[in-house]
């Protein structure tokens, strides 16, 4: 999956598998990680094994190639999260490119993944794919979120290339699949900018028969919007729905999507922790 190493500066890789102990609680049966990705001590919370994964150096670079793998076993629970945000840096020459896959395998078995914001900062050009497997008896709850740069510096779409492929499966069924291209000076960052100049864009994929139909929750979730605040859902082809929403601030957008989180928590019937994100 990851390219050519030789022109690579660094490729590192995570790999974790979590299973359900005898005593109920879920644990890193497997755990596999080289620079620059590092995990954190995992412990148990609510319902929930929490993992804090991190690349360890200041972000991304010309290079750079990450391959990630996360696997969780039948009645076992993992929330991936990370402890502060992943930032892309100008990119001279070879792009930095991140290769994921996550899969839920079979009855009981639950995953989320909720990072901090994507930064891509001026001249950053990066690819990330991403491949989602979810067996018909597991739930799954993928969280996205990306700044448009450092707004804080004046720096606004001002990366080179940013290139996203995310295939999921419910079930053995294609029923998710993005694939999308932005590059500053052409019209792919219009539905970005439409609304707001800097927008923050955010989504989420929840994955489960318990999502897949819950009206009411759709409900609750479709009117978070708000003048800062533009919020879509859709239904997917089989097994659950896509949330989209675009911000006009970071603080607006990780309120709506803690907003978020808890709905479909609650839709799942499960305890929803704040990871400690330190």
């Amino acid at each position: 999956m990851v390219a050519e190493t030789s022109s690579f500066r660094l490729t590192g890789h995570l790999r974790i598998v979590c299973a359900r102990g005898e005593d109920g609680r879920s644990f890193l049966r497997e755990q596999s990680f080289r620079a620059p990705m590092h995990i954190s001590k995992p412990y148990w919370e609510g319902d929930l094994l929490v993992v804090n994964a991190v690349n360890a150096t200041a972000g991304l670079f010309s290079g750079d190639a990450i391959l990630c793998e996360t696997c969780v076993e039948p009645g076992a629970s993992l929330l991936l999260t990370s402890p502060s945000a992943q930032r892309a840096h100008r990119m001279p020459e070879a792009e930095a490119r991140v290769d994921q896959r996550f899969v839920v395998r079979g009855r009981g078995a639950f995953l989320e993944v909720w990072p901090e914001l994507f930064i891509p900062q001026g001249g950053a050009r990066y690819t990330q794919q991403t491949r989602i497997e979810v067996d018909a008896e597991g739930e799954m709850l993928f969280f996205e979120a990306l700044a448009p740069g450092r707004v804080a510096s004046g720096e606004v779409f001002r990366f080179d290339r940013l290139e996203w492929e995310m295939n999921l499966r419910y079930g053995g069924e294609l029923v998710a699949r993005e694939k999308y291209a932005l590059r500053p000076g052409n019209d792919s960052l219009y539905p970005l900018t439409a609304l707001f100049p800097a927008a923050y864009y955010g989504s989420c994929f929840a994955i489960g028969r318990r999502f897949a139909g819950n009206e009411e929750c759709w409900e609750k979730i479709s009117s978070l919007s708000t003048a800062s605040v533009s919020l879509g859902c859709s239904r997917l082809s089989g097994g659950g729905w896509v949330v989209k929403i675009l911000a006009a601030t970071a603080p607006d957008l990780r309120a709506v999507l803690r907003s978020v989180r808890q709905l479909l928590y609650a839709a799942a019937e499960r305890e929803g922790p704040l990871p400690r994100r330190t």
